[in-house]
């Protein structure tokens, strides 16, 4: 399920065909804990964020809203959401996009693998890019 040139694949049949075959039906499934765990940062910012908007709105100007108004709270809930759950994404995606080395998954984990090794990314540390710590690293540099 790596990123490949367009040539490999003939159809979207063709592509659940041979990943299932090449790498097994779990391969389908990369980066699914992630994108489960990315729900719940989304979901709770989001509904945080809109109903304090609401609450905040409604002590100051009153009850009467109007859609201009629930739209720029959701908007704020949604942009706030997204950055607070976007570190998992780019976990979910380098999960799902990763090519086999020697029949193994270079990122193919969340969680800190043994001593210091080389990831994904070229670099030697004890977190393989797939996870939180390495993604923070690679976005603060």
């Amino acid at each position: 399920m790596a990123v490949t040139v367009a040539a490999e694949y003939r159809s979207l049949r063709d592509v659940f065909a041979k990943v299932t075959k090449e790498e097994g039906i779990r391969a389908l499934y990369r980066g699914y804990p992630a994108t489960v765990l990315g729900v719940i940062p989304y979901a709770g910012v989001s509904f945080f964020t809109y109903d304090t908007l609401k609450q905040l709105y409604y002590e100051k100007y009153g009850g009467s809203r109007h859609a201009l108004t629930n739209m720029l709270f959701g908007g704020a809930a949604g942009a706030l959401a997204q950055t607070a759950s976007y570190p998992l994404d780019i976990v979910r995606r380098r999960m799902q996009t990763a090519r086999p080395v020697r029949g193994r998954y270079p990122c193919g984990t969340m969680a800190p693998c043994g001593p210091p090794r080389a990831t994904c990314c070229g670099e030697y540390c004890r977190y393989p890019c797939g996870t939180m710590r390495a993604t923070a690293r690679h976005v603060l540099r």
